[in-house]
């Protein structure tokens, strides 16, 4: 832009102070300084911003956002502040593990008295309650936020992402005594006056098996509603895309991992422009291995027994288009295994799944065959018909 400012400049400095000069050569003049100012406009690139923003650690995990727009400011400070400010009133209003947070306030009364919460705490228990009522098998939930009664006295607290977490594993005595408080119709919601309460003397809720989902919905509302388009969030594995790829002038690509491997993605999901949330449930980030018979146990406990779910799976990756319902149903289908899992994915006109087996071949629903790409040296996985 300054070049061009100087160049009309000069030009108009010659004309007006009329230069003694050739007639044909200030002719030449002319026209070769017009020709260099319309290259020069032709030439013009759009600006294409991009922003990288960490936010605090919250839920045990540091949420990343990567936005990228033509000629828009991205304005960092004031979406970083905004967003961690709404993360953190998350994290301590449902952190379990906070003595003072509203939900260890509703466990603390359970079987006591009613807790006065607000709107979006009932909300959030209502769409955990809608999905158990989904998704039953033989008329049982295998999603129940009130199996934290039975996970607490597992030791998977601190125990993630290691080979060799050893602990104790509870008895079958204290894990029976504990399974009667695992039903979700004993959460009992008051609307009317915003209240919530668990109806049996030591039960407990957690909604750590949703919360990331819908904190990375938070963060996609945030981001539309002030006029960004493109861009990759992602919330502790949960991944929400929109839009395009622009800086490489392409579809966006979510890689699914093979569990138990390093950086071994074995394929990839190419984006469309609309939202898109992935979000996997797997055995292979949250175990405990018994100091006995060194046995591994991981996190993902199935409401009916009590015990970690036994299945031919390593891990489910949900596709939808909400983060929030996709992180209740990829514990659900999870617990589901591999053939039930798949009839209820396909039942469902809203959901895509990603199956992988511990014998590592990779079941893809329906929706999503045309647009998962395999990787092009798979090592030993393969496509499962």
């Amino acid at each position: 832009k300054k070049t061009l400012e100087f160049l009309m400049f000069f030009l108009l400095f010659y004309i007006n102070k009329n230069i003694i000069i050739k007639r044909g050569f200030m002719k030449k003049y002319i026209i070769l300084l017009l020709c260099l100012m319309i290259s020069i406009v032709g030439c013009k690139k759009e600006i294409v911003r991009i922003e990288t923003i960490y936010l605090e650690n919250v839920f045990s995990i540091m949420p990343c956002i990567k936005i990228m727009e033509k000629e828009k400011t991205i304005n960092y400070e004031e979406i970083k502040n905004d967003l961690n400010k709404i993360l953190l009133d998350l994290h301590y209003k449902y952190d379990v593990f906070n003595d003072n947070s509203l939900i260890s306030k509703v466990n603390n009364m359970a079987g006591i008295d009613e807790v006065i919460v607000d709107n979006e705490f009932i909300s959030l228990v209502k769409i955990t309650n809608n999905v158990s009522n989904i998704t039953k098998i033989n008329d049982v939930s295998l999603y129940d936020i009130s199996i934290h009664s039975v996970w607490k006295v597992w030791d998977f607290t601190n125990n993630y992402y290691q080979h060799y977490n050893y602990a104790n594993i509870p008895t079958d005595e204290i894990i029976k005594q504990k399974l009667p408080l695992v039903n979700y119709n004993n959460i009992l919601i008051n609307e009317e006056n915003n209240t919530l309460y668990l109806k049996e003397k030591g039960m407990s809720i957690d909604l750590g098996s949703m919360i990331k989902g819908y904190s990375a919905d938070l963060i996609y509302e945030y981001l539309i509603e002030r006029g960004y388009n493109n861009f990759l969030i992602d919330v502790g594995g949960n991944v929400i895309t929109n839009g395009f790829n622009i800086s490489e002038d392409r579809h966006f690509t979510v890689g699914i991992n093979m569990p138990f491997s390093y950086n071994n993605v074995v394929g990839s999901i190419k984006t469309q422009k609309k939202k898109m949330s992935f979000v996997t449930s797997g055995i292979y980030e949250r175990y405990i291995v018994s100091k006995g018979d060194k046995k591994m146990y991981h996190h993902i406990l199935n409401p009916n027994t009590g015990y970690p779910e036994n299945n031919e799976l390593y891990s489910v990756t949900i596709v939808s288009n909400n983060s929030c319902y996709g992180d209740c149903f990829s514990t659900a289908v999870f617990l589901m295994g591999l053939d039930e899992g798949l009839k209820f994915i396909e039942s469902r006109s809203e959901l895509e799944a990603v199956f992988i087996t511990k014998d590592k071949e990779i079941q893809l629903s329906s929706g999503l065959k045309s647009i998962f790409n395999l990787n092009k040296n798979p090592n030993d996985y393969k496509i499962k018909n």
